[in-house]
């Protein structure tokens, strides 16, 4: 049987992307401000550090497109190397966190740097990718 805790794993698996960031990016990424995460604060990606994981999320990348989307997990510092990262996530990682639904949702090509058409501010407009937070 099923429960939230093996669906957040699966999307774990598929789609998940590790972010070490500032916590003004995770606080924008959360709140799905994507003028502030994107725009505003497009110096501070230079501190940021995001590592995709899911092997979905690879596969789509080999053929980019605007609206791929990463389930991100939030990573503390300190995990400097793949090998720091690997025994964070194996401490911090529990069924009862997943089931909380850790994750914030990134349009990945939207990260500066990635995508040479996010140079254009314009390029956040398009609410299909960049959506508002539910109400409520």
């Amino acid at each position: 049987m099923r429960g939230p805790a093996r669906d957040a794993l699966t999307l774990f698996d598929e789609n998940a992307a590790f972010l070490q960031a500032p916590d003004a990016l995770w606080d924008a990424l959360a709140a799905k401000d994507w003028q502030s995460l994107f725009v505003d604060q497009h110096a501070l990606w230079r501190q940021a550090h995001l590592l995709l994981f899911g092997h979905a999320l690879l596969e789509k990348l080999v053929a980019p497109r605007k609206g791929i989307t990463a389930h991100v997990y939030r990573v503390q510092a300190g995990a400097d190397s793949l090998a720091a990262l690997d025994a964070w996530v194996a401490s911090d990682l529990s069924a009862v966190k997943l089931a909380g639904k850790p994750f914030a949702h990134l349009p990945v090509l939207g990260v500066p740097g990635w995508w040479a058409a996010n140079e254009n501010a314009l390029f956040y407009d398009d609410a299909s990718v960049f959506r508002l937070p539910r109400a409520g």
